[in-house]
């Protein structure tokens, strides 16, 4: 799994400095939730039980995101998820994205993180 292009080097327009944040939060969760998932099946399970918990943890990953998104029923509550990019050298917050519920759409998102896209090189 490539990683997706560090900060510094995301795009300075509004949208392509969304959709590289984004992606960056969906390399995290993927590393973070999915791949935890898929190590935690046990080595002894048959091949359809192993592909049957492999779709669950990604059913249930897609079903957070949409939460996130607002398709989900959420009762009228809404959740916002941000990335906050900190100063390598301070403390301080150097950037503020909001991913969701005002991006691009996480769950569009969601499919290429399964299949690794993570987004461009910066070039």
């Amino acid at each position: 799994m490539t990683p997706p292009p560090p900060p510094e080097s995301w795009r300075t327009d509004p949208d392509g400095r969304w959709i590289d944040a984004a992606n960056t939060f969906g390399h995290h969760l993927m590393q973070a939730a999915r791949d935890r998932a898929f190590a935690r099946i046990p080595a002894s399970a048959t091949p359809e039980c192993r592909e049957t918990a492999r779709q669950a943890a990604l059913d249930a990953i897609y079903g957070v995101l949409m939460l996130l998104d607002g398709v989900a029923d959420s009762d009228d509550i809404r959740y916002v998820l941000r990335a906050e990019v900190q100063r390598a050298d301070a403390a301080d917050t150097a950037d503020t994205i909001e991913l969701a519920p005002g991006g691009d759409g996480l769950c569009m998102g969601f499919h290429g993180w399964v299949a690794g896209d993570f987004g461009e090189p910066p070039r």
